[in-house]
């Protein structure tokens, strides 16, 4: 079974199912989709996923056969629950239209551009690496500062009000075990930033 954890790229990358031929496919709503915290979906394939049966069962994707036999839905609707949190739904649905009307090409054009800048003016900065490793960037920049931790740089940019996250090596093993031996600062941009703002960040990167 081949699943892909779409979380970091769907909304800010251009997927293709038919080039991908993963079996399933989910991810987050309240990432690059923008949409509401506790969101998520699931694509299963049509033609791979059918003899699988999901690991929790109920009356929204099984039916009764008799007393004491059950049938399970054909099609996705199998690795789906009754329970739901349905505003959540209507607001993913609404991120999602939201993204389609702006076009997922000129997402991701807009989003390696400004991605590209960042790389290319993070190498200014004496001390600082930036820990990228594929010519095709995306909107996710990780990288560290000799004798800082990035603890520390995320604690000293959020006082200036710029937010950034820690990737913690513990959680990227596959990753981080390979090529580090500390946390790395992940700067995460989106469309709707600014090439001011990111020499902003730039700025005060260099000076903290």
């Amino acid at each position: 079974v081949f699943l892909v954890d779409a979380c970091q790229s769907v909304g800010q990358i251009e997927l293709n199912l038919k080039q991908i031929k993963c079996d399933f496919l989910c991810g987050t709503g309240r990432k690059y989709l923008r949409g509401p915290r506790g969101t998520g979906f699931l694509y299963a394939n049509r033609e791979t996923t059918q003899s699988l049966v999901p690991p929790a069962i109920d009356l929204h994707s099984a039916n009764w056969a008799s007393p004491s036999e059950f049938e399970i839905k054909a099609g996705a609707i199998r690795f789906e629950s009754w329970e739901r949190n349905v505003a959540g739904m209507i607001g993913l649905g609404k991120a999602l239209k939201y993204a389609n009307s702006l076009g997922m090409e000129s997402i991701e054009a807009r989003v390696r551009l400004l991605a590209e800048s960042l790389n290319r003016q993070l190498q200014s900065i004496d001390g600082v690496e930036v820990h990228e490793r594929s010519a095709n960037l995306s909107g996710i920049v990780t990288l560290s500062r000799v004798n800082t931790e990035a603890g520390t740089l995320r604690e000293n940019l959020q006082t200036l009000g710029v937010n950034t996250s820690v990737a913690k090596k513990q959680n990227a093993r596959l990753d981080l075990d390979s090529v580090l031996d500390r946390d790395v600062l992940r700067a995460s941009l989106h469309y709707y930033n600014s090439e001011e703002e990111v020499t902003r960040f730039v700025d005060l990167l260099a000076a903290s």
